[in-house]
Formats: C-alpha cells, structure tokens, sequence
C-alpha cells in the first residue's frame, strides 16, 4: 500500500497504519527539553569601562582604577601625610620570613617619607649629581616619590646594605623578590627596559603594594603599572588627562 503524505497530519496518519494492523503502536517520544539562554547587550560604555582608564582624586590625592598613582608628573599633596601603611608592613614580613626558609635575609632599607623627608633626600643628591635633570632619573622630587605614600618600601639583602659586599641587583634576594614579590602583593615599580614609561632608572629594590591580584597581573603582564593601567598607547607614551598633571609642581631647579 502506498500512502501519499500531503496535507494530512503525520500523527493521524500513524493511528491509521496502527489500527489496520500495518504498524505497532509507536513508542511515544522522549520529553524535550528547550534551553533557554540570557542575552546580554554589550555597550560602547561597558567596551571603555574595561579598557580605559577611570581617574578619580580625593583630597588631592590621585586614583586611577581604584589604584593609589604617583609619578614623575602625578604627585601628591604637600600635606599627605599617611604613614607607612599597616597593610604593606604585614605583606612585607610575610614575604621577609617566607624568603628566611631559602636562606635568604632581606631588611628594608626605606619606607615611607614626609613631603620634607623627600625634599632633603632630593636636594642632597642633586649637590651629587649636579643637574635636575640627572637626579631626576635616580630620585624623584619632593611630591611625586611613592615613599610620600605609605605604600612602597626599598629593600636590600644583608649583604648589600650591611656588609656593602655587593649592589642588590646581583644578589639572590633581588632574583627571589623579582619573581615571589607579587605573591605578598608588591611590584618592581621600576622594571629594567621600561625607563622611558617610568621615567625612573632600573630600581630593582624599589616594591610598591598594590594587593596581589592586581600584583599578579603586573607580574604576568611582564610590564609596568602603567600599561596596566592602560595609560600607555601604542607608541609607549604615557597618556595623563592635563587636570591630574603637576607639571608647574615638579619644576624645582
């Protein structure tokens, strides 16, 4: 027998072959189950939320991304007096008593400093080094140094700050920082090769806090705060909107 499916509906067509005989009862199909999906609409506005950078001040004080920023041209209050911060000093023997089970032996060899505090240290390394210019690449002037605040501390090994035997940067202690610091929630601030973005000289002693995961992050990148903060473009400026650079501040002579 020939059966034409035209207009027929398929399941009449089935109970027909069934009750002449030509076909047993069908198993009845399985339940389907239909998923069902959110979509969400992504914005111009959310693209550049997650791309650039949110500047934000309080009392004078700099914030890019929720990150506390100091700079060679983003400095801070001359009144901004907080302190080394509890957090970084905690981090900071964590770190120093891990390092002590490979024999390592790190003391911190400054932390934070006073607007005037930085001033003095400026003004005797300029008589050293002759020019703002020059000393400006080895210390940055009174305002604009992370010291002012509370969340970078210099570190050196025994044997590079006590006995002299040797610069940090050729000890085990400054290899283990540069590759463990990010786990306590530091930074190499100023990372060799990234000069011209910084523009800081290498300091491999130099640590800034900045909580661990945005301290991985720095790590992971292999780069500088800056590019983490997407400030730098693709030439390798250094982008600041002009209401949160201090460029009339950092001009001492």
């Amino acid at each position: 027998m020939k059966v034409l499916v035209s207009v027929i509906g398929l399941s009449f067509i089935t109970d027909l072959l069934v009750n002449i005989g030509i076909m047993d009862e069908p198993e009845p199909l399985p339940e389907i189950e239909f998923m069902s999906y959110e979509v969400e609409y992504v914005t111009i506005e959310d693209v550049a939320i997650q791309f650039l950078p949110r500047f934000q001040e309080i009392d004078g004080v700099t914030f890019i991304n929720d990150i506390l920023y100091v700079s060679e041209v983003v400095g801070l209050p001359e009144t901004f007096d907080p302190g080394l911060s509890p957090e970084v000093e905690a981090a900071y023997e964590e770190m120093r008593t891990d390092a002590l089970e490979f024999d390592l032996n790190f003391v911190i060899t400054s932390d934070y400093r006073s607007y005037t505090g930085q001033e003095e240290i400026y003004n005797d390394m300029l008589a050293v080094y002759g020019t703002v210019e020059e000393t400006n690449n080895w210390v940055n002037q009174p305002g604009f140094s992370e010291h002012q605040s509370g969340l970078a501390i210099d570190v050196g090994s025994y044997e590079s700050w006590e006995l002299q035997e040797m610069p940090f940067g050729f000890t085990p202690e400054s290899e283990w920082v540069a590759e463990n610091a990010h786990n306590y929630g530091f930074i190499i601030r100023y990372p060799e090769g990234y000069e011209d973005v910084t523009g800081m000289s290498y300091e491999p002693w130099h640590l800034r806090y900045i909580g661990v995961e945005h301290a991985t992050a720095v790590y992971e990148s292999g780069e500088t705060l800056e590019h983490y903060l997407n400030l730098v473009d693709e030439d390798g400026n250094v982008n600041i909107p002009d209401e949160y650079v201090d460029y009339e501040e950092n001009t001492q002579q």
